[in-house]
């Protein structure tokens, strides 16, 4: 919708609202022992910080959960933090074991259950899969991409009024940026180079 107004003889026409989208690791949402080092998440939390001042972000959504959180034995996620040191709004918006099930999309450990795949090892309570193990249940993920992208413009919906940052895993960049496109809601994606 385009809204205009007269302003002495010229007419300023209001910019629609933008959802800019940032690819990243999982591993820097959040601070674990298997997360990306300090140092590595204050230069992504930095970076989010200058792109909330430059694009006038008024809320922050992302690809994690309060499951995620804990799952990566972890106390906090940065995108929560940086939203509470800027005095806005936060979200999570990935679908939480209890939400899955009632969509249909099954938890990462039910696909590798149903893949029939065993961990190659175990170090302490983090499996560690082959790599062709890990390939496929990544194939078998993307298929739940669209209903899980999908929940999240839903979460994120009743924000869309205003500028939003939203934080996702980079393979999800593309896709989720049809998405809001055939949604007609404009969207940026900002940065991959967080996917390291």
């Amino acid at each position: 919708m385009e809204i205009t107004w007269p302003v002495g003889k010229r007419k300023i026409k209001e910019e629609p609202p933008i959802v800019y989208l940032i690819g990243v690791k999982h591993s820097l949402q959040s601070d674990g022992p298997r997360d990306a080092s300090e140092s590595e998440r204050k230069i992504f939390a930095e970076y989010l910080k200058q792109c909330v001042l430059k694009y006038e972000i008024t809320f922050l959504g992302e690809e994690f959960n309060e499951e995620s959180v804990s799952g990566h034995q972890a106390k906090h996620s940065t995108v929560a933090l940086l939203a509470v040191d800027m005095k806005i709004e936060h979200r999570f918006c990935e679908p939480n074991s209890l939400e899955r099930k009632k969509l249909g999309i099954p938890t990462p450990g039910e696909l590798v259950g149903q893949l029939g795949i065993t961990p190659k090892f175990n170090i302490g309570s983090h499996r560690v899969y082959a790599s062709e193990d890990i390939e496929k249940i990544y194939r078998e993920d993307q298929k739940y991409f669209s209903a899980r992208e999908r929940f999240w413009l839903e979460k994120s919906k009743n924000r869309l009024e205003k500028n939003i940052l939203f934080v996702c895993g980079a393979s999800h960049l593309d896709s989720f940026s049809r998405l809001l496109q055939n949604q007609n809601i404009p969207s940026i994606i900002l940065d991959t180079k967080f996917h390291f």
